[in-house]
């Protein structure tokens, strides 16, 4: 049982771990952000994150498959009158995910 809760707890660490994608500090007023990979608008409503100075856009890269990417984000505010309003794209950025290992074949127990 404590094998299992060891193993639980280093899977938790290695996924709370996971590479983010985050913008620089933004200092005017945003609300979320719109995250792009590959030309498809992953999510498009991510709340834009406190830190001091300002906000931050970030997104959590754990869930997409292995492979090269190019991504871009958009801070948006949303407006009384004139709804959401999106800024300009970021400037592409790529990243390649690394494949993930080959599974393992076989278990056995050694005395």
């Amino acid at each position: 049982m404590k094998k299992l809760l060891f193993i639980s707890a280093l899977f938790l660490s290695i996924s709370a771990n996971a590479a983010k994608l985050e913008s620089d500090i933004i200092t005017t007023p945003i609300d979320n952000c719109l995250v792009t990979i590959g030309n498809v608008v992953v999510d498009a409503s991510i709340p834009a994150t406190v830190v001091a100075g300002g906000k931050i856009c970030s997104y959590d890269l754990a869930s997409i498959p292995s492979g090269p990417y190019v991504t871009t984000m958009k801070a948006q505010v949303a407006d009384a009158l004139w709804g959401t309003l999106n800024s300009n794209e970021s400037l592409p950025f790529s990243i390649t995910k690394p494949a993930t290992p080959a599974g393992i074949t076989g278990l056995h127990l050694v005395p």
